[in-house]
């Protein structure tokens, strides 16, 4: 983790090793856990196609998954889809119980983010993912 820490574009291939196998492994909560926390840091990294593209892999669970929904917030406030992120921000609050939202998902998007500015080369980066079921109640 250090090295990854010292090295940020490091961390991408690892990510999406970690995603490939917590899919062929075919458990849903893995598959979330790796999946909201790679599309998050995606989304920090300003590479919104990327995390769009992984974020759809657990949009279905959404309605029923803390993370995933606020993952779900969290790229429509990046792409500037300010009804879109209320809806997941809605959905968020209710998934929520006693659990915080984070303070920078409670501000209304700026502006839309531009797809195609991500870095093409690093869909290269990417494995091809196939569908799972829903993960198991966190």
């Amino acid at each position: 983790t250090l090295a990854v820490s010292a090295q940020p574009d490091a961390a991408w291939p690892i990510y999406a090793e970690a995603l490939h196998k917590a899919m062929e492994h075919g458990v849903p909560s893995d598959t979330a856990s790796v999946a909201t926390s790679y599309a998050t840091r995606l989304i920090a990294s300003g590479r919104i196609a990327e995390a769009s593209d992984i974020s759809g892999q657990v949009a279905r669970w959404a309605d029923r998954d803390f993370a995933c929904a606020l993952l779900q917030a969290r790229l429509y406030r990046a792409l500037g889809r300010t009804e879109a992120w209320q809806q997941a921000l809605a959905r968020a609050r209710v998934l929520a119980g006693e659990r915080p939202i984070p303070r920078d998902l409670l501000h209304a998007p700026a502006q839309p983010a531009l797809i195609g500015q991500a870095n093409a080369s690093s869909r290269a980066d990417a494995e091809p993912y196939r569908s799972v079921s829903a993960p198991s109640a966190r």
